[in-house]
């Protein structure tokens, strides 16, 4: 699947979400599938300890973060290697975008692990704050890979890239994280509902799958959207970069 590189509406990015979805439909649900099953296999044993608190639950609890911290960049950094080829043509097999996840990997703990701090005070301390942290940061994991930066330097690029457009940014994640995380929450919830703690984890597992396809597609969508608005970013200089993901190693994760 080929997508052409231009400037989009905001309807236009909503609909590209699921159009670079479905294109790869094969690669991302098979990709976002793996990821959740360490999650779902921990929710299903959570769900038994759960109802004798104790040292067993707070082992699975932090067992389930670790999980969490460790899948999530890994499907983030594989998905903008399939996201950046959809545009080029370039072949997007899972093995490669594996690599260049793995590769990613650390470098992309790191920018979640500060960058997830900082909208959490802000989140605290007052609600204002927080979303202005997450309008900063929001394209700053799409930078990190596809750039080539470093945790400081991903943190600045997101900023300027999205300065003037902090409002629009805002009413993007609103939105895509209504149609997307949302529908995952209801999911979620309805299988707890009616299966019970214990077979929910693996009921919401295909759709869980599913649905965040659409969800790790949109801030990539957003970020190439504003690079073609702004610096005029063609096939030729995205297929450059394609050509140098995962190729050498990241340096010492900076801040």
């Amino acid at each position: 699947m080929r997508v052409p590189l231009r400037e989009r509406t905001f309807g236009e990015l909503i609909g590209l979400c699921f159009s670079v979805a479905a294109g790869h439909f094969g690669v991302l649900f098979l990709l976002a599938f793996l990821m959740s099953l360490p999650g779902a296999l921990l929710g299903s044993v959570s769900a038994e300890t759960s109802k004798e608190p104790g040292p067993l639950l707070v082992v699975m609890t932090v067992l389930s973060l670790l999980v969490f911290v460790l899948t999530a960049p890994i499907m983030q950094a594989a998905t903008i290697r399939i996201v950046a080829g959809s545009f080029t043509g370039e072949p997007s097999a899972l093995g490669a975008c594996l690599r260049v996840a793995l590769r990613k990997m650390w470098t992309l703990i790191g920018y979640g692990m500060v960058t997830g701090l900082l909208m959490s005070l802000g989140f605290v301390l007052c609600i204002a704050p927080g979303l202005m942290f997450l309008t900063w940061y929001y394209l700053g994991a799409s930078a990190l890979v596809i750039e080539d930066l470093r945790v400081g330097q991903a943190m600045e690029r997101s900023k300027t890239l999205g300065d003037g457009r902090r409002w629009e940014i805002l009413a993007y994640v609103f939105v895509t994280g209504f149609l997307f995380q949302g529908l995952i929450f209801a999911m979620n919830a309805a299988a707890g509902y009616f299966v019970g703690p214990r077979i929910a984890p693996w009921v919401s597992l295909p759709f869980n799958s599913l649905l965040s396809m659409p969800a790790a597609v949109a801030p990539i969508a957003y970020y190439f959207n504003l690079r073609v608005a702004r610096e005029g970013f063609d096939l030729e200089r995205l297929s450059t970069l394609i050509q140098d993901i995962g190729q050498r190693k990241s340096g010492p994760t900076a801040v």
